[in-house]
């Protein structure tokens, strides 16, 4: 048995020696060769890191006055929805892509619900010449989890003074 033990275990540990990573040696300029024969080298664009940023805060409120011309189960609850986003680009390359959401239970008297989802919102944003985008959502959800669903986006605009209060109001039909 110890025969057969010792060349078990040098054979496993010669394995293991072997299975270390090789370093890479790799250099040149990174690319493709095409099928042409053709070598095209990948552009890498050096990102600068941003200098500084403009912290920008405001609030974003709709008000949903919906006409429900579906009827709904008893115990159905309607959820109204608004989603807010920054867009954009510094000249230095660095992007600014922020979004935030909130959501309601809107009340319901007779066949009209209403809500206001309001999202206070604060981004840290390198570009000057940032897009704003809301879009908004009414969502009715019976206790059995089925669902109807309308929506809207409104259009972008640029981004609202630091402070600002961005209103909406819409009237719409699920």
């Amino acid at each position: 048995m110890k025969f057969f033990l010792v060349p078990l275990l040098a054979g496993v540990m010669v394995l293991a020696a072997d299975v270390s990573p090789a370093q890479d040696t790799r250099s040149g300029i990174p690319g493709v060769l095409r099928s042409d024969g053709t070598f095209r080298p990948f552009v890498v664009h050096p990102v600068v890191p941003p200098t500084s940023g403009t912290e920008v805060m405001g609030t974003a409120t709709v008000t949903l006055t919906i006409t429900l011309v579906t009827s709904f189960p008893e115990g159905t609850t309607i959820q109204c929805g608004l989603s807010a986003s920054a867009v954009g680009e510094s000249a230095g390359g660095v992007l600014d892509d922020y979004g935030d959401s909130a959501s309601v239970p809107a009340t319901v008297q007779g066949s009209t619900a209403t809500c206001s989802p309001t999202i206070p919102y604060e981004w840290l944003l390198y570009g000057t010449g940032d897009q704003f985008g809301t879009t908004y959502s009414v969502t009715a959800l019976n206790s059995a989890g089925v669902g109807r669903t309308t929506s809207g986006i409104f259009a972008t605009i640029a981004m609202p003074a630091n402070g600002a209060t961005t209103r909406y109001k819409v009237k719409t039909r699920l």
